[in-house]
C-alpha cells in the first residue's frame, strides 16, 4: 500500500493495527479539543476495548518529500483503580506499542518493495522519537497507555505537481 496523502496515511496505519491481535479498535482523531472531545465522547458512549489512536499533527515539507508529523497512542480501561490493575495495563500498552512499531516497519519495508516490483521508486521512511511516553489520564478519561510520537516520510512530487 503506498502512502500518497492523509488519507492513504490512515489507511496504511489502520491495516497494520487491525491485523494485530490485542488491539480491539482504530479511531484516527481530529487536533487540539477536537480530538479531546472525541476521546472522551468514545470512552463515554462507544468504547470497544484496548485502542490504537492515530493523530496527525503537521506535515512538513522538504524539498521533493513530505513528513506527517503523527502521534500513535495505545490505550485501554484498566480492570479496577489499584496500582497493579494500572501497571498490568501500561504493561501491555507498551507491548502492544512496540509489536506495533516492529509491524509498521515491516509494512513499510513491504511497501516499497510492492511499488518499486513495478519499476516506480518509491520512499517510505517510518521513524518514531526514541521515547514512548506512559499515560494515565487522557481526555479526563481513567486508562492506561503509551504513545509515541512518529514521522512519516513519503515522496511529494504528486502533490507539488498534480496532473
Amino acid at each position: 500500500m503506498k502512502i500518497t496523502d492523509l488519507l492513504s496515511l490512515d489507511d496504511f496505519i489502520r491495516s497494520v493495527v487491525e491485523a494485530m491481535p490485542g488491539i480491539d479498535y482504530y479511531l484516527p482523531l481530529s487536533n487540539g479539543e477536537k480530538a479531546v472531545d472525541e476521546i472522551s465522547g468514545y470512552y463515554t458512549n462507544d468504547y470497544q476495548g484496548t485502542t490504537a489512536f492515530l493523530q496527525v499533527a503537521e506535515a512538513m515539507r522538504k524539498n521533493d518529500l513530505i513528513t506527517f508529523q503523527c502521534s500513535l497512542t495505545i490505550a485501554t480501561k484498566p480492570a479496577n483503580v489499584s496500582a497493579r490493575a494500572g501497571l498490568e495495563a501500561r504493561n501491555l500498552t507498551l507491548k502492544l506499542i512496540m509489536d506495533l512499531l516492529g509491524r509498521l516497519d515491516l509494512a513499510a519495508d513491504a511497501a516499497i518493495q510492492s511499488v518499486e516490483d513495478q519499476s516506480d521508486m518509491y520512499d517510505l521512511v517510518i521513524e518514531p522519537v526514541d521515547r514512548i511516553f506512559p499515560i494515565g489520564m487522557l481526555a479526563n478519561v481513567n486508562l492506561e497507555g503509551h504513545y509515541v510520537d512518529l514521522d512519516v516520510t513519503v515522496p511529494a512530487t504528486h502533490l507539488l505537481f498534480p496532473a
